[in-house]
């Protein structure tokens, strides 16, 4: 009898500790604070997480024995799996056999099952105490693990208590132990990591990574891998929240590039297949913004990232702007590969993308295969089956590339004097000769190497109205061009071209005029405040125009005012100038103003001139000679000189 007291005692104490082990988990709706708080949950309520906006998954995939395979195994298992398409039934294999039951009794954990509780951002009837199923908690959840917080977790979690062997390798199961608070360690992770199989001091550096916002690269690649997993799940199975987990994945591309780590080829390769994935299945999902921040984040190209990027565009109707048209370009056959893109790579594509949007004014519009493309994905979970969707295949027509391939072509030969010039010298400076190679329309915005120098010239220089008189031998030292008294034509031609790509203009232009600076010979220097190209016909008529105005104005030996506003006045009635000749006919005003008139340039410019033109010079300069109402001998005496000029004989009076 005694015996049968004892054994029935020590029955009731080991079905007491066994009882004790046993966590029940309270899940508790709270309005979200900045601190969480705990509520007390009601009993025996039988409200759904569905009216929370949780809702449970159920669990459907197939179990995966908890063996740790080598890289040779995942191969052969990739290998063998069949190719489903999208969304893909997954086979379930005969159910396992019930687990056997032990009569020892259990270990005792290191920390005992953490209690979790759930803040909700809006209070609802808290769904059972216990997870029923596999639940997916996203960024509009806190849980409390332990002494940890989880906000916004993006999870799958499960009850291993009451979903026995869940398959799904990132679901965090809350009857596991986790290590006690300053016992974590990252310790090793096979090929293919599970939750489950973690160890407690890894489950709790895992769970800290996720308190901790996902903020840092992990030790083990291995453990950002698993919470991808449950991302992948989400995003293709589930198929909810693609935009956000879009986010997250870009997020973390992003901190794994700028940590100075060596990133894995296989991190790297595995979620940009998977955000094109999404791109391709749910295009109205994302926004152009999101597919160049990928398309940047992008190291290499792959035929089907380059469809995917394409399809993105035709599924919009979008036409294909300047960058997404380089990034083709870049991986077409016929593109050229050459020296020129590493020695001048900025340059390079600011030249592609300027001649592309002259081609192509209003971008290149995409036209689709009449036969669609299969999309495939391999999944980095060891659960999934591959994946494949059909959508539409502009990629198919490869003609419409080809202006593409064309103007790549054409960026390499005007740019390939410059790449020389960058080789030979073997620094990435800026300096003359360069920028000389530079095609003009990259010069636009790129500052000169010589501007301080040019520009503390003209400030030393004397100013005459809105110009300052400057030398061309002056010019010609400070940007280093030939010998400072003798220039010959191409020589004055480059002090005009280098000073206006540095923004100033010269006049007298020796590119207009064709003719080289004489030795000795002063011109004025100007602010180029137009865009407006000069007509030469026009300019060449006013500066012999004005030319002769002032030799008349200034023959009694003062300029006054009237006289030049006649001056102005007919310039302007005989020929309507445009803002860029009167810009330089002011400059030549001032110069001359300054220097006094030369009678010499009227003869040269008057070449240029028709016989109608001559002779409305002629009655230009007696309408000057009686514009202040005096005649004096000197203004005949100039008057005579000019027809002279103008016609070449003596005038007869």
């Amino acid at each position: 009898m005694i015996w049968l007291l004892a054994f029935g005692l020590l029955g009731i104490i080991v079905y007491a500790f066994r009882k004790k082990q046993r966590v029940r988990y309270e899940v508790t709706p709270t309005v979200r604070t900045s601190e969480p708080q705990d509520l007390s949950p009601l009993a025996n309520s039988q409200t759904t997480m569905d009216h929370r906006g949780v809702k449970p998954t159920p669990s459907v995939l197939p179990q995966q024995p908890a063996r740790q395979h080598s890289v040779g195994e995942r191969k052969t298992q990739s290998a063998a799996r069949s190719p489903g398409a999208f969304p893909h039934t997954v086979a379930v294999p005969p159910p396992p056999l019930p687990p056997r039951i032990s009569r020892t009794p259990a270990p005792i954990p290191i920390a005992p099952p953490p209690k979790p509780t759930l803040h909700k951002s809006v209070p609802a009837s808290p769904p059972p105490k216990r997870l029923r199923t596999l639940t997916w908690f996203g960024n509009d959840v806190t849980l409390r693990l332990a002494d940890l917080s989880l906000s916004g977790p993006m999870a799958y979690f499960t009850d291993g208590s009451t979903v026995p062997d869940c398959a799904e390798p990132a679901a965090i199961d809350l009857n596991l132990p986790i290590g006690p608070p300053g016992q974590s360690d990252a310790g090793s992770l096979p090929y293919w990591p599970k939750y489950h199989d973690l160890e407690v001091r890894q489950r709790r550096y895992y769970l800290q990574w996720l308190a901790q916002g996902r903020n840092f690269c992990p030790d083990l690649l291995g453990f950002t891998f698993l919470f991808f997993y449950g991302l992948e799940r989400r995003a293709i199975l589930d198929k909810e929240d693609q935009g956000l987990i879009f986010t997250e994945v870009m997020r973390l591309r992003h901190m794994y590039e700028a940590s100075g780590v060596a990133v894995s080829h296989s991190w790297n390769s595995y979620s940009a297949c998977f955000l094109w994935f999404l791109i391709v299945v749910t295009p109205d999902k994302f926004t152009i913004t999101q597919v160049q921040d990928l398309c940047e984040s992008s190291r290499y190209w792959r035929e089907e990232q380059l469809a995917s990027l394409l399809c993105w565009f035709a599924s919009h109707e979008m036409p294909l702007p300047d960058w997404a048209a380089f990034i083709i370009a870049e991986n077409l056959p016929e593109s050229q590969r050459s020296v020129v893109i590493r020695r001048v790579p900025e340059q390079f594509h600011t030249l592609f993308c300027k001649r592309y949007d002259e081609q192509f004014k209003d971008a290149l519009t995409l036209t689709c295969a009449k036969k669609d493309r299969t999309y495939a994905y391999r999944a980095a979970s060891a659960l999934f089956q591959n994946i494949s969707v059909i959508q539409i295949n502009p990629m198919g027509i490869t003609s419409q590339f080809k202006p593409l391939a064309q103007i790549w072509n054409g960026c390499l030969e005007e740019l390939r004097r410059l790449s020389t010039l960058v080789a030979k010298d073997g620094q990435e400076e800026l300096t003359h000769a360069k920028w000389e190679a530079m095609p003009a329309d990259l010069r636009e915005g790129v500052e000169h190497p010589l501007t301080d120098s040019l520009c503390q010239l003209i400030n030393e220089s004397p100013v005459e109205g809105r110009s300052s008189i400057v030398s061309t031998a002056a010019l010609a030292r400070v940007l280093q061009i030939g010998n400072d008294d003798h220039l010959t034509l191409g020589q004055s031609r480059k002090i005009c071209e280098m000073a206006e790509g540095i923004g100033y203009c010269v006049e007298p232009d020796a590119r207009i005029l064709s003719q080289a600076y004489r030795p000795g010979t002063m011109v004025a220097m100007f602010l180029r405040t137009t865009e407006e190209k000069v007509n030469p016909q026009l300019y060449l008529a006013g500066a012999c125009m004005t030319h002769i105005g002032l030799m008349i104005a200034a023959a009694d030996g003062a300029t006054d005012q009237s006289e030049l506003t006649v001056l102005d006045q007919e310039l302007q009635r005989l020929f309507g100038l445009g803002g860029a000749e009167l810009q330089r006919l002011d400059a030549l005003r001032s110069l001359l103003c300054k220097i006094g008139p030369d009678t010499a340039a009227i003869s040269r410019i008057s070449k240029a001139l028709t016989p109608a033109q001559r002779a409305g010079f002629g009655k230009l300069a007696l309408a000057m000679v009686v514009a202040d109402g005096v005649v004096t001998n000197e203004e005949l005496k100039a008057l005579r000189t000019c027809y002279a000029k103008l016609v070449d004989r003596q005038p007869r009076f």
